[in-house]
């Protein structure tokens, strides 16, 4: 069996290949709002987590 060693190169040239219709075609404004609606998303949840993080520094520090 003879592989054929794939570069990291040619596979982000697949990978490109593979997602530029997705992103070129005209009725995509579906897709770039709900990736901008999960980005913001993401950035709320870490925003809770470093504020939750902060608290529970003061709650624990004021415990010991």
């Amino acid at each position: 069996m003879i592989t054929i060693p794939i570069t990291l190169r040619m596979l982000i040239a697949k990978y490109l290949c593979l997602l530029k219709p997705f992103w070129l075609r005209k009725n995509n404004k579906t897709s770039v709002l709900l990736i901008i609606i999960i980005l913001a998303m993401i950035l709320g949840v870490v925003k809770i987590q470093v504020w939750l993080n902060d608290w529970n520094n003061d709650f624990f520090n004021a415990l010991s």
